[in-house]
């Protein structure tokens, strides 16, 4: 999903049960949301609500323009 919030655009996935305790996934420079894919079962199955994004510039999140920085 890509959140839009006043210039700036951010993709990000979550997942897991309304109510559950919010785990949240911020990855390294030069890298995307996907690094996590390997950990997403086991945070499945215990029962989280699961929040990763790309930084900005990175995976599906656009860079920011000058006027944005």
């Amino acid at each position: 999903m890509l959140a839009k919030m006043d210039r700036i655009s951010l993709n990000y996935e979550l997942e897991g049960p309304d109510g559950a305790p919010v785990v949240l996934f911020s990855h390294s420079l030069a890298a995307d949301l996907t690094m996590f894919d390997a950990q997403m079962s086991a945070f499945r199955a215990g029962g989280y609500r699961i929040l990763r994004y790309d930084m900005r510039g990175h995976g599906k999140s656009p860079a920011p323009t000058p006027a944005q920085q």
